[in-house]
């Protein structure tokens, strides 16, 4: 948080030192004085209210590490010995002036800092102070309370007064300018300490979090519940601390930590929470809560009590939470007991008075007009956190949204008090997050922070002099961002196409044009030209991804009989054949890539839009066929296809066409063909009901599954999911062959209001083992979301190739989390086979 004019300091600084910081400049400003040498060695100085006087470093015990930062990064910058007084007359004396006199910068709590009566105990945790007490004194210090503290006091302070910048892991990404001595300010006096109480950045992979004053969590929240009963200690003698599924009690083993929870409703719990959070506070002493947030994965207790919470508080979590909350005042009074409002603690609470020391960190919370905050508020949450998803991963395109997201938590922090916020990040690719991920680290320690002069920060340091284009990419891409209906919701379209739907022909120009442009501006100086040429690199990649995506529509909406489908087609596997082969050099990969190969990044199953590209030219097909009737010959006589797989697609209508038989397979009327190798331990089986079909649910959840032919058309029966907890399908396996095309066909129909379930295809080789999800192109499953539920039969056709290396299908039903007044069905569920196997059947 500002405290005594921080920003317009900084912002005076970067306009003088703006020009050579962006570029990276690495001459000295000046000579030394030879005063200053000793045995031939320059050494470091500092400027202050009018004197020149040589730089000593002295650090308290537990701050070594933060003061060696400062030594390594002020010698880097000035290109001079910076000394240090480590005490006991160790002080390198004989390199001091004469008249004894030096500038002393104090990192943590020296002995000389203690004297000075700062007031460190009502300091934030992570807080800190830079202050000049006079000519001769600098302080850098935190609490005490963390070491952390002191680090980021000493990168607040290379920021400030030395334009440090570490935008991302490597050389590439540190701005180092170089000076001829440290000059500051006659007066510096500030109290430094975040706006947000607790921020934590998980998946900052690569990142400094030093630097961007992140991981400073004070309000842990998230997944903690197995803590208080762990079965090593629990399991064997109180099985009743533990979940009930259908009746029994499920004792998880002591290392599966999450698709279970606790039985909450057992009395003994809020007391167990409590002697946990006793141990919490000691390993933890500046926390300003304990956690007890539901394990990940699911799993909820259905024991007949538990589900009577549930049916009288809407919440079967909120009265143990309560009560460990009610216990809590008298055990730690002012401490927080935080939760996060997920999976079965997702829904805000009714009938219930809730404790006022109770902070709920609200998952995916600024969604929907931020109605989940609206909804906890009623039901009486004095204290709220955010628990968000920025990923990186997962995307293959750029997402930069600071300007939406500052004025979200502004929004939150303003109507609900933001003390908390945990945010994924999961950065893959730094050239693309750190624009976005350096922003919003600033944001979270002053939410006042101008999100424009960061963003000025950012380009003119980072890019220099291509700054301007390249921040006009940026800013193009935010405003692609912005088109999203719910784009406050950042994970909405992760591993999936949707992160490609805003783009357009005309926004792939416009980036382009300012890319050439900073190509220009940036080729003499080698460092901000390497980093251009890095976004250029790999967003080459993503236009790939956009154009083939457009093409993709652009044939999904094609009129019947439309004489440009062919060209159509052609583009979009021209298109897919050069995702396939894009390439990086293994310097490369490693420079542009974090914690991911190239193969994981561009391999999510939900991008590759082959299958969906056939699918479409099945359908256009189809509409064309019956529209022309006996003139389709001639329309496609003269087609010039380059895909192999589209020709078959060609074939099969033509063959529809002439009332050719055809190699219908119904997977309802035909008996099973299913390898005993291609099925899984934990399917259930409906040979009763559905020969063939199979059920599965994830673990320790429920999915209600039924079969009926009540509202069914046709006569037949139709697969129906209700209750799905987490995640459920029906499936079938299917012998097959590589080589061999298949269009498969089924209606669905979901009430609306829902989320779309989803059609999924997998594979498993002859030894019963799953092909690979991702990272082998051809080999990625099919995946299909289904379209927004209508309440009505909506009709789903999809047609794919057999990869090679497979030798059964597994076709997956899936429905979406709803609860026991939804429902899902399935109807009419076939597959025709297009075409035997053949080599070259998919391209």
């Amino acid at each position: 948080m500002l405290v005594h004019g921080k920003m317009s300091i900084f912002a005076g600084l970067r306009s003088v030192l703006r020009y050579w910081v962006a570029l990276g400049w690495v001459g000295c400003l000046g000579a030394a004085d030879p005063a200053q040498e000793a045995s031939g060695e320059v050494l470091a100085q500092v400027f202050c209210r009018g004197e020149t006087l040589p730089l000593v470093i002295e650090a308290s015990p537990g701050a070594g590490p933060a003061a060696e930062v400062l030594r390594k990064r002020l010698e880097a910058s000035l290109g001079q010995r910076v000394l240090e007084d480590r005490g006991r007359g160790g002080r390198e004396r004989e390199r001091e002036r004469e008249d004894g006199k030096v500038f002393r910068i104090h990192v943590g709590q020296t002995p000389y800092v203690e004297t000075l009566g700062l007031d460190f105990a009502t300091l934030h945790p992570f807080g800190y102070f830079i202050r000049l007490v006079d000519g001769e004194n600098l302080v850098l210090t935190g609490s005490g309370k963390s070491p952390t503290a002191d680090e980021y006091a000493v990168y607040d302070f290379l920021k400030r007064f030395m334009g440090y910048r570490y935008f991302a892991p490597g050389e590439w990404g540190e701005v180092t300018p170089r000076h001829a001595r440290i000059e500051l300010p006659d007066t510096l006096d500030d109290r430094e300490e975040p706006s947000i109480l607790s921020y934590t950045n998980a998946g900052f992979a690569g990142g400094n979090g030093g630097f961007s004053r992140s991981w400073r969590t004070t309000l842990y929240a998230t997944h903690a519940l197995g803590r208080i009963v762990p079965v090593a200690k629990f399991g064997k003698t109180h099985p009743e601390y533990y979940p009930m599924y259908d009746g029994q009690r499920f004792i998880p083993g002591e290392k599966l930590g999450g698709t279970w929870q606790p039985c909450v409703s057992n009395p003994d719990l809020p007391g167990l929470a409590i002697q946990w959070a006793k141990t919490y506070f000691k390993e933890n002493p500046t926390a300003l809560g304990f956690p007890l947030g539901v394990n990940d994965g699911g799993g909820d207790c259905r024991c007949p009590e538990c589900l009577k919470a549930k049916a009288a508080y809407g919440n079967q979590y909120i009265p143990f939470y309560n009560e460990t909350a009610r216990l809590a005042k008298a055990a730690f009074p002012g401490k927080y007991v935080g939760f996060i409002a997920y999976g079965g603690a997702r829904p805000a609470p009714r009938n219930i008075t809730l404790e006022d020391n109770l902070l709920v960190e609200v998952t995916g919370g600024m969604a929907e007009d931020m109605r989940q905050f609206r909804e906890w508020r009623a039901a009486g949450i004095k204290h709220f956190g955010l628990y968000d998803y920025f990923y990186g991963g997962g995307y293959v395109v750029p997402r930069h949204y600071p300007r939406l997201m500052a004025q979200a938590w502004r929004t939150v922090a303003k109507e609900f008090g933001l003390l908390s916020l945990w945010g994924e990040s999961f950065i893959k690719s730094w050239i693309f997050d750190g624009p976005r991920q350096y922003v919003l680290n600033e944001l979270a320690w002053n939410l006042d922070a101008p999100v424009e002069s960061l963003l000025t920060d950012y380009f003119d340091n980072f890019y220099g002099p291509a700054s301007t284009p390249m921040r006009a990419v940026f800013d193009r891409l935010e405003d692609i961002y912005t088109r999203k209906r719910e784009a406050l919701y950042p994970i909405a379209d992760w591993k999936d196409w949707h992160q490609f739907a805003e783009f357009t022909t005309d926004d792939l120009t416009v980036i382009r044009a300012h890319l050439d442009k900073a190509r220009v501006l940036a080729k003499d100086d080698a460092a901000c030209a390497r980093r251009v040429g890095q976004f250029v690199k790999l967003w080459g990649l993503s236009e790939l991804f956009v154009r083939s995506f457009l093409a993709t529509q652009e044939m999904t909406n094609l009129s019947a009989g439309d004489p440009r489908w062919h060209e159509i087609a052609d583009s979009g596997y021209a298109l897919f054949q050069q995702i396939e082969d894009f390439s990086l050099s293994a310097e490369e990969e490693k420079s542009l890539l974090v914690n991911s190969s190239l193969a994981q990044y561009k391999g999510h199953e939900r991008l590759k839009m082959r299958s969906t590209m056939d699918s479409a030219i099945d359908e256009f097909l189809g509409r064309t066929r019956a529209k022309l009737g006996g003139r389709m010959d001639a329309f496609l006589e003269g087609a010039r296809v380059l895909a192999p797989q589209t020709r078959l697609i060609v074939e099969s209508h033509q063959r529809e066409a002439h009332q050719e038989p055809g190699t219908r397979q119904d997977v309802f009327a035909l008996p099973p063909s299913e390898p005993a190798r291609a099925r899984s331990s934990d399917w259930e089986s409906l040979s009763e009901t559905m020969p063939g079909w199979s059920t599965w649910h994830f673990p320790n959840s429920k999915t209600v599954f039924e079969i009926s032919d009540r509202d069914s058309p046709g006569g037949r029966p139709s697969m129906i999911i209700r209750q799905n907890d987490i995640r459920g399908s029906f499936l079938r396996a299917w012998s097959v062959q590589p080589g061999e095309v298949y269009r498969i066909r089924l209606r669905v129909r979901q009430d609306v209001g829902e989320k779309p379930g989803s059609l999924h295809i997998r594979w498993k080789d002859q030894r019963g083992q799953w092909l690979p999800s991702e990272d082998q192109g051809s080999q990625s499953p099919v995946s299909q979301q289904f379209p927004e539920p209508t309440g009505q039969w909506q009709a789903i056709t999809r047609l794919f190739a057999i990869p090679d290396g497979a030798d059964a299908m597994i076709i997956l039903l899936s429905a979406p989390v709803q609860d026991d007044t939804r429902a899902t069905a399935f109807h009419d569920v076939a597959l025709y086979k297009i075409h035997d196997a053949q080599p070259s059947a998919h391209p």
